[in-house]
């Protein structure tokens, strides 16, 4: 199964649990999905996850008006060919605009796959490192 493919499975399911307003949701364990979800723990987009039976537990996290903190997704990947980043892309005053939909969607996090792991592009500026852009995270 490719990359793409697991990643459009995660998010899709990503998104129904957040438009249903689950609080708690499990999904088969995998490692891409472990390490989407550490970097998405950190960044504090989920309370936390837990491993069970061979199946992942997901806490999602909402604010205190009920909202999801999660507001979308945006996969990234130009047919046929995949958007790689370097650092200096990831550090260039047109990173933005190049890739966001709109100007005022500066909140979104941008998620990587790195020679590091799976990380934010705040996390891969630190590094020095740039990375193949798997997709965005829109957050309130």
């Amino acid at each position: 199964m490719s990359l793409n493919f697991k990643l459009t499975k995660i998010v899709s399911f990503f998104k129904i649990s957040i438009q249903n307003r689950n609080i708690l949701v499990k999904y088969k364990k995998n490692q891409l999905l472990v390490s989407l979800l550490e970097c998405f723990l950190k960044e504090g987009f989920i309370s936390g996850f837990f491993e069970k039976d061979g199946y992942i537990y997901i806490i999602l996290k909402y604010n205190s008006m009920g909202e999801p903190v999660i507001k979308n997704f945006k996969i990234f990947y130009k047919r046929p060919f995949e958007v790689h980043l370097s650092y200096k892309d990831l550090k260039g005053k047109n990173f933005y605009r190049n890739y966001l939909v709109k100007e005022g969607e500066k909140s979104s996090i941008f998620i990587l796959s790195t020679s590091k792991g799976i990380m934010t592009h705040k996390d891969a500026l630190k590094h020095s490192i740039g990375g193949k852009l798997l997709f965005t995270v829109k957050c309130y």
